[in-house]
């Protein structure tokens, strides 16, 4: 169980970084490496999308527009967290 979880952490982790590159090398007009790392890694997405696995699985019975208004309240405060 822990394996899964690590490796779901690892991979919203690194498509976060593309994402966030991409996007920054794109409007900056150069390479941009948005990571805090030197590698292609950048934890606050694996967080985020941790807890919004989280947020989906446990709270599945709410209806589409109160899981989406938690799922958001729950990454402002991730974000909040981590900075």
């Amino acid at each position: 169980m822990i394996t899964i979880y690590l490796l779901e952490f690892l991979l919203f982790s690194f498509f976060g970084w593309v994402l966030d590159s991409t996007y920054r090398s794109i409007t900056e007009k150069k390479w941009i490496n948005a990571g805090y790392f030197k590698g292609p890694f950048c934890p606050i997405y694996g967080f985020g999308g941790l807890v919004l696995l989280f947020v989906f699985k446990y709270l599945e019975f709410l209806p589409l527009f109160l899981l989406f208004l938690i799922g958001g309240m729950s990454l402002i405060v991730v974000e909040y967290l981590g900075g």
